[in-house]
């Protein structure tokens, strides 16, 4: 009998451990919110919704056993997964006076956080924000997801806060009164800012060394740093909440940004620094390969999806610490000291990377060391990369030094070398001064019978020319002068806006003079002719010329219309009373006159004006021939 009982107490203990997980649940142990600082893990339930359908009314009716505990020593970390997570904690105020406590999710990429504080079944309080929602939506102006309650004593509520990202699902919650909350707060912006403050110096020192030395490897480092500063404010969710607060879209993208720039610039500062361009070509080109790649991948950060970026950035960040490791061990197994820094914080900026990035895919727990030591590791790599440039620039330093030794001897040779030069050429100079200063006396004489003869050369030269320009048979200038004179003047009258005035003059009937008389006498009444028109043409600078056969033309600059005209009629009246004598043959011509002016209201005209006086010498030549006309803009007058 007593084995019996012994038996059935055995079997009610076993029922009993088998079904106590779920008492605990039934029966809703409360978090207490007495302590200013509350880590709630121990209390964390969790739920995963993946079809991600299930509302806040929904959840509210699922019992309590679809809920997961949350493990009491880490915080939430689910890896990078595209179901959404509903988080439950239940709550109380045990104390005997309202509490007014801030609920912190310190992960400030996630994209959808809603938080719903429900009191007896029914949400009395909740807020919809996330990293790609407007920062002026938070409730609790802050770069972390922060939530206010108020409970007032003896309250019970249950917390809900759902989660969905496309970025890696961590959820670290704490509960704080308002006064920790800023104390903490506060503690922990002044070593960002303190660590942020120093590589921002450290990217300015290397920028001003790129400026005054013109090493590009310190612009890439200064980029680099750059980078890596506007990294960890992102991240920390500073860059939204102080740079960009009203661009979520922008926000959305700036992780993957900044982690790719700030690849790329350190493989661009590896590529530089450790003269890969000089190494043997495949390194360099598997080198040039993987930076290609790293630009591809930065100009896709902007655009594709970031579970896409994600995977190629991790690639990325793959092959940045192999290829730096192995670049850096080639130079330094050549001997280049300044390697061994770099390879150094290669190593250890290259741990702290696959920490994180373990961290974020759910491999290794969401702490306080692997949440910050790619912070730290990349604060130790950058004193240890200014070591690197420093060293760099020792060796360059050292070789230029050498380098100016060596060239010091040879100047020094050179400059014996060129003293001995120098006294064999002083004696050499002392043999041929004398046969110098008679080949200059020679030289002068010759000089100035040079220019004598270039003189008279000049003079049968200047001869030649006006002959050239002039009418072998009147002896006024021809065509060809004609034309040349006139383009200039017609320049200068549209330069200047001057009056520019044209006369064609052609001798009537010219061809019967010829036919009856011969061409002989036709030339001696050319030649009369032309001295009645060089007598009247009034002033020295007006040009005749003969333009072709029996006519003539004169260039009339800065005369208007009226003075034109008025010459024109003193030579046709001249012309039109002259006769011509020859052994008793006396001939009587009359000439036919074109007039163009061109003024300046209308100087645009100005290379017209000899078809303009043509047209107006036509127009006499119609009118019954020894008359003056001159042209308008509609036809030539009278």
């Amino acid at each position: 009998m007593t084995g019996c009982r012994t038996l059935s107490v055995f079997k009610h203990l076993i029922i009993l451990l088998v079904l106590l997980p779920g008492l605990c649940l039934a029966q809703d142990a409360r978090l207490s919110l007495s302590q200013d600082v509350i880590n709630p893990a121990t209390h964390t339930l969790y739920f995963e919704d993946k079809t991600n359908t299930i509302t806040i009314d929904k959840i509210l009716q699922k019992p309590n056993s679809i809920y997961t505990p949350a493990s009491p020593e880490q915080n939430l970390n689910f890896g990078y997964s595209d179901s959404t997570y509903w988080i439950k904690i239940p709550l109380t105020n045990d104390t005997e006076e309202p509490v007014d406590r801030l609920i912190e999710v310190g992960y400030a990429i996630l994209d959808h956080v809603a938080f719903f504080l429900v009191v007896n079944g029914v949400p009395k309080d909740y807020y919809y924000t996330g990293d790609n929602r407007p920062f002026s939506q938070r409730p609790y102006p802050h770069q972390s997801f922060v939530f206010p309650i108020q409970m007032p004593p003896g309250e019970q509520a249950e917390l809900y806060i759902k989660v969905h990202s496309s970025s890696s699902l961590q959820v670290p919650l704490t509960i704080w009164s308002p006064r920790e909350f800023h104390l903490a707060k506060q503690n922990e912006s002044l070593a960002m800012g303190l660590i942020i403050g120093c590589l921002l110096a450290m990217a300015c020192f290397s920028f001003f060394l790129f400026t005054t030395l013109g090493a590009r490897y310190c612009l890439f480092y200064s980029l680099y740093l750059g980078a890596v500063s506007m990294f960890f404010l992102t991240v920390s969710g500073l860059g939204y909440r102080l740079f960009w607060p009203f661009s979520a879209a922008w926000n959305d993208n700036a992780v993957l940004f900044f982690v790719t720039s700030f690849l790329l610039f350190s493989g661009l500062f590896m590529y530089d620094f450790l003269a890969v361009r000089h190494m043997e070509q495949r390194k360099k080109k598997v080198v040039q390969a993987y930076l290609a790649f790293a630009v591809l991948v930065w100009f896709s950060s902007l655009s594709a999806p970031y579970f896409i970026s994600i995977k190629l950035v991790i690639i990325v960040i793959v092959f940045t610490g192999t290829i730096s490791l192995w670049i850096g061990i080639s130079k330094i197994l050549k001997g280049d000291k300044a390697a061994r820094y770099f390879t150094a914080g290669g190593i250890v900026v290259v741990a702290g990377g696959l920490l994180l990035v373990g961290n974020k895919i759910g491999l290794f727990p969401r702490t306080a060391f692997t949440e910050n030591t790619l912070f730290f590791t990349t604060a130790i790599q950058s004193v240890l990369l200014s070591l690197a440039i420093a060293k760099h620039q020792n060796q360059e330093q050292e070789k230029r030094f050498f380098s100016q030794k060596q060239l010091l001897t040879q100047e020094r040779e050179l400059v014996a070398s060129q003293q001995l030069a120098l006294h064999n050429e002083r004696k050499s100079n002392q043999k041929h001064r004398n046969s110098f200063i008679r080949q200059q006396q020679s030289n002068e004489i010759l000089e100035q019978k040079i220019r004598q003869r270039t003189a008279e050369l000049e003079d049968a030269y200047q001869q030649i020319k006006d002959m050239a320009s002039r009418d072998p048979l009147t002896g006024v200038k021809n065509r060809t002068y004609l034309d040349e004179q006139f383009y200039s003047a017609c320049k200068h009258t549209q330069k200047n806006r001057a009056t520019l005035s044209v006369a064609m003059i052609d001798i009537d009937h010219f061809k019967t003079v010829n036919d009856k008389f011969g061409h002989t006498i036709g030339d001696k009444c050319l030649i009369a002719v032309t001295r009645q028109i060089v007598k009247a043409k009034a002033r020295a600078n007006n040009l005749v010329a003969r333009y072709s056969g029996e006519t003539f033309c004169i260039l009339l600059p800065m005369t208007t219309q009226a003075d034109a005209l008025e010459i024109a009629e003193n030579i046709r009246r001249n012309i039109e009373t002259m006769t011509c004598n020859f052994n008793d043959i006396k001939i009587s011509m009359t000439v036919s006159v074109g007039i163009a002016t061109v003024s300046h209201s209308t100087v645009a005209g100005a290379f017209k004006l000899l078809d303009h006086a043509e047209q107006a010498l036509k127009q006499a030549k119609k009118l019954g021939r020894n008359k003056v006309c001159v042209w308008q803009e509609q036809d030539p007058v009278s």
